[in-house]
């Protein structure tokens, strides 16, 4: 049965939808699971909290959102080959061994409202990583332990967004700020396929603008995030080479030989300060019922990542000595276009519940790291 193959964490190119090896920077095209051409931590308007807006009849909300994406990333369990598929094309999975992972997450957030333009969010995202064989025979179980998150919440967040302007025509400005700082990432840089912040902090400033038609709400705005620098170890040694963002010889290296080479020469690096670009533009209708329809398109730009010291890429015996052959000194940016469509029920105006219950379905239609994936979310909200 055919999948839609979709590369989740590798899309460096510069035309378009297509993927082509850079010959300025061998090895571009290899599986290197980090953050650098696409947000992990998807940014989802009001189920998430990351809309500008504060009512001052409220004073806490809290919210748990989920999301559920469709794409794919594949592994292969022999070591060898462990490049992303470059393709968008159908893949039938009964061809070849291996396998893929699909990532998923959650997130969990508080918000205080105080001073009727003031509030604070405090975001707690969490990832959930399947695992699937494409052979009866293929064990995932032992690469699975190992791309696990090291913790219970990834990159952990804390932000202020003021109400700074409103006029008589019903127009509102917003500006805000924020800062997430580490938790439970793996140790090192590129032992990390869910992406991620890995050991970096960030900050980051946002604007706003909204204006309301008497039901409708217009609402245009841009976060910008600022991932400051950190020095990391790269590799880390797991069965199978799942993950390795690196091939070696197998004919002359064995896998143990290889995992001891990479215990005794972590190849650490310093990865260099890079941004993130998010501008959205979201129209709502408010029903008097509660009832609350969205339309969010969202697009996004990633600087990318840049590395003080060439990361090895592909291993050989080079008389006799096990020797790194191509390096890889930076990781392409990357930018796309998502539309999301919500639903949103607020139950107080329905029962006198004070909870809201979003569903919502988006996905990426344009951009060179466009992933085509079916996102699918839901988030409950309740206020007091």
């Amino acid at each position: 049965m055919k999948k839609l193959f979709l590369s989740v964490l590798l899309t460096l190119t510069a035309f378009g939808n297509s993927f082509s090896q850079n010959l300025n920077n061998p090895g571009v095209d290899y599986l290197t699971p980090a953050d650098f051409n696409f947000p992990v931590r998807v940014y989802m308007w009001e189920v998430t909290g990351d809309d500008p807006f504060i009512d001052s009849s409220q004073t806490l909300k809290i919210g748990l959102a989920y999301n559920y994406s469709s794409a794919e990333k594949y592994f292969n369990t022999d070591g060898e080959q462990t490049m992303v598929k470059a393709s968008f094309n159908q893949y039938d999975k009964g061809l070849d061994t291996g396998g893929y992972f699909r990532k998923s997450g959650a997130l969990l957030w508080v918000q205080y409202n105080f001073g009727g333009v003031n509030k604070v969010v405090l975001r707690l995202p969490f990832t959930f990583t399947e695992m699937n064989s494409y052979s009866s025979t293929t064990d995932v179980k032992p690469q699975e332990e190992f791309i696990k998150p090291r913790g219970p919440f990834q990159d952990i967040e804390l932000s202020y967004t003021r109400h700074l302007l409103r006029t008589k025509d019903n127009f509102s400005i917003y500006t805000g700020g924020g800062f997430t700082f580490p938790t439970s990432r793996p140790k090192r840089y590129l032992d990390n396929p869910h992406g991620g912040n890995g050991d970096r902090w960030t900050g980051n400033l946002n604007a706003y603008f909204d204006y309301r038609i008497n039901k409708v709400n217009l609402t245009a705005g841009a976060k910008y995030i600022l991932k400051f620098s950190t020095t990391n170890e790269l590799f880390t040694p797991r069965p199978y080479g799942i993950g390795y963002p690196y091939l070696y010889d197998t004919s002359q290296i064995s896998f143990t030989q290889m995992n001891d080479f990479i215990n005794d020469n972590p190849y650490q690096a310093t990865t260099e300060t890079a941004n993130q670009f998010i501008v959205d533009f979201v129209a709502n209708y408010n029903f008097s019922f509660g009832l609350t329809p969205m339309l969010q398109f969202q697009y996004f730009n990633s600087s990318g990542d840049q590395f003080d010291t060439p990361v090895p890429l592909e291993f050989q015996r080079v008389n006799g000595v096990i020797t790194p052959v191509k390096f890889l000194t930076s990781l392409e940016g990357g930018y796309s276009g998502v539309l999301r469509l919500y639903l949103r029920q607020s139950f107080e105006k329905l029962t006198g519940s004070k909870f809201d219950f979003n569903l919502g379905f988006g996905s990426s239609i344009f951009g060179n790291n466009s992933q085509q994936e079916v996102n699918l979310f839901f988030g409950i909200t309740g206020y007091y």
